[in-house]
């Protein structure tokens, strides 16, 4: 996966990844589920979590980056996450955390307690 988040973070749209995990937090497999503008990106709930489910996967981290080259979130991005982190609780699926990806650094919104 480091190739990947090399990729992602040197893009210059966003992407927007979910990470698969098992029920010992092993990577099973990740998607990017999509990929926006230099600002932006659109997507449902359900394309976030629809690996997941097809997996059967217990738990995921979600992963997209800033073409910006800033990783902290924006409220959007904080009240988005919260959305999927209620939608998946309904589908027993734990978001572990969701991470934004910048130039030089990274934003884990869990460790910074927007989760």
């Amino acid at each position: 996966t480091s190739g990947l988040l090399n990729h992602v973070k040197t893009s210059k749209k966003e992407k927007f990844i979910v990470v698969n995990l098992n029920n010992q937090y092993n990577i099973m497999n990740y998607e990017v589920v999509a990929t926006g503008t230099v600002s932006s990106v659109q997507l449902r709930t359900v394309e976030i979590l629809r690996t997941a489910i097809i997996c059967n996967s217990p738990a995921v981290v979600l992963i997209h980056n800033h073409p910006s080259g800033i990783s902290k979130p924006s409220q959007a991005d904080i009240s988005f996450t919260q959305a999927i982190i209620k939608a998946a609780s309904t589908l027993n699926i734990e978001v572990l955390d969701h991470v934004i990806i910048g130039e030089r650094d990274f934003y884990s919104l869990k460790r910074e307690g927007h989760m």
